[in-house]
């Protein structure tokens, strides 16, 4: 029995004694049993856990840095419609202050000088001041064609991201933020009695025309692709040297 005994621990089996009595002797049977589960349960604590899963709350703030920082999906569609919108409010409203007067029909010259009335706006009211006039000068001349050009890359997404484009972009947002301090200055120093609250309200007007060049230069800055690598223009290009390769 000893020496069942030692075998059954060296083996790794857990050992049971039954004792019966057969024709008046006694007999002891081993009945052998796995290692006990939590010796198994050790070993799986004791193995190397893998890397922490991100926190699912980190997720979509990535998923959205991630979105902003190219123009794509909801900020492809912002870009798409600033610029678009951009377009008549250069040719019928800022235009005023250096095309003649003779290009316009009444009210759309009426409307100018009701915004300008209502809202306070010194800059657009009669006569322009002169510094304002070079200003929409620059706007008519430079930014007005870039509208046109990035109203059809982003519409079409048939321009590549990397080359041309990008560095429009990096010029266009550089200038017109560059312009707009000097009008939100003039604004925030205008001493014709207009309130806070209507200072406020007439920088609400121009603060889009200041934060959307900003974003685009961060963009344009920050990405080798404007549009992330989803322009057709370099799906195509990668393709045409895929074919010539074969």
């Amino acid at each position: 029995s000893n020496k069942s005994n030692a075998l059954s621990l060296i083996c790794g089996w857990r050992q049971t004694i039954d004792l019966k009595r057969c024709n008046g002797q006694l007999t002891i049977t081993h009945e052998p049993r796995r290692v006990v589960k939590h010796v198994r349960r050790s070993r799986a604590r004791a193995r190397p856990k893998g890397k922490p899963k991100e926190a699912p709350e980190t997720r979509p703030r990535s998923a959205l840095r991630r979105v902003m920082r190219h123009l794509r999906g909801g900020t492809r569609l912002a870009f798409l419609c600033f610029f678009a919108s951009h377009i008549p409010i250069t040719l019928l409203v800022d235009g005023q202050a250096v095309l003649p007067e003779s290009l316009y029909p009444s009210p759309v010259l009426d409307l100018v000088d009701w915004y300008a009335a209502t809202f306070k706006d010194g800059l657009m009211t009669r006569p322009f001041v002169p510094w304002f006039k070079a200003v929409v000068a620059c706007e008519v001349l430079l930014q007005l064609p870039f509208f046109f050009f990035a109203v059809y890359a982003l519409w079409t997404m048939k321009v590549d991201g990397r080359g041309t484009f990008r560095s429009l972009c990096l010029i266009y947002g550089s200038h017109t933020a560059t312009t707009l301090v000097p009008i939100l200055a003039t604004i925030a120093a205008d001493g014709s009695g207009a309130t806070t609250a209507e200072k406020a309200m007439l920088m609400g007007f121009y603060l889009p025309y200041l934060a959307f060049p900003l974003w685009l230069v961060f963009i344009a800055a920050g990405s080798e692709d404007v549009f992330g690598g989803k322009s057709a223009a370099r799906g195509g290009s990668e393709t045409g040297m895929r074919t010539k390769v074969a």
